[in-house]
């Protein structure tokens, strides 16, 4: 087993908003399975069914930070936004969370003699994904149309699964948007579309999006600017990929 550390955690993005460098100190994940007491009149043990029901929730610390898009404005929205994390690392294939939350709590905690605190739980309203979440693309800037290596993920699964997107920083430069596209593979050769998502304008934003059926073994990330690309034009985003 690879121990990982603080080190390892890559990005947190909130909305897009990076939010990593804003002295977030703590984060905590928490999945549940929903069971119900089954138990009935003779059985001599405690019995429990699962209900087919789970829950997410994700509790950030830190310190307080209101400089633009960093995170105050992320934990001010009330309404859900997409989140993603990187615990693991950086790179194609690292362990991932995403999903979208809504912000149940927001708590600023100021004390005498000490820096301004922030802490705040998100619960899922969609996402994530059960099985397995990767990052399929590393969070970096981009300043040309391109994709990123292709992701083994030694098997096609059959049940669908969901894709995020987050965008920290574009510069559109003389290019009107920039159009990011998962595809996927049975060999690593003939390539087709998984999702598209919706050609993003402005930053920070976030999209999630759901797939059915098959996603084939390989999967890549494709990206591209539309009008080309000049005058500064960069982008800087990451993509996550879950299968159920």
């Amino acid at each position: 087993m690879t121990k990982k550390s603080s080190a390892d955690i890559s990005f947190l993005l909130i909305g897009g908003r990076s939010v990593l460098s804003s002295g977030l100190t703590v984060i905590n994940e928490s999945r549940e399975s929903k069971l119900e007491e089954i138990t009935a009149l003779g059985d001599t043990d405690d019995k429990w069914g699962a209900v087919g029901q789970k829950t997410w929730e994700m509790a950030q610390e830190g310190f307080f930070d209101d400089a633009t898009d960093k995170w105050h404005d992320a934990l001010e929205a009330a309404d859900p936004q997409v989140l993603l994390y990187a615990p693991e690392g950086n790179a194609i294939g690292d362990r991932a969370v995403a999903f979208s939350g809504v912000r149940t709590v927001y708590n600023v905690l100021p004390a005498r003699g000490a820096f301004h605190k922030a802490n705040a739980t998100y619960k899922a309203n969609a996402g994530p994904a059960y099985g397995q979440t990767k990052i399929a693309a590393p969070l970096a800037t981009k300043t040309a149309d391109g994709e990123v290596a292709a992701h083994n993920w030694g098997a096609a699964s059959t049940d669908g699964g969901e894709v995020h997107l987050g965008v920290s920083a574009l510069a559109l430069g003389t290019a009107t948007n920039i159009v990011v596209t998962v595809e996927h593979s049975i060999d690593n050769v003939a390539w087709g579309a998984l999702a598209t998502f919706t050609a993003v304008t402005t930053a920070p934003k976030a999209e999630r999006k759901t797939v059915t059926g098959t996603i084939k073994q390989y999967t890549k990330v494709r990206w591209a600017f539309t009008g080309g690309v000049g005058g500064g034009t960069t982008a800087t985003f990451a993509v996550t990929l879950g299968r159920n």
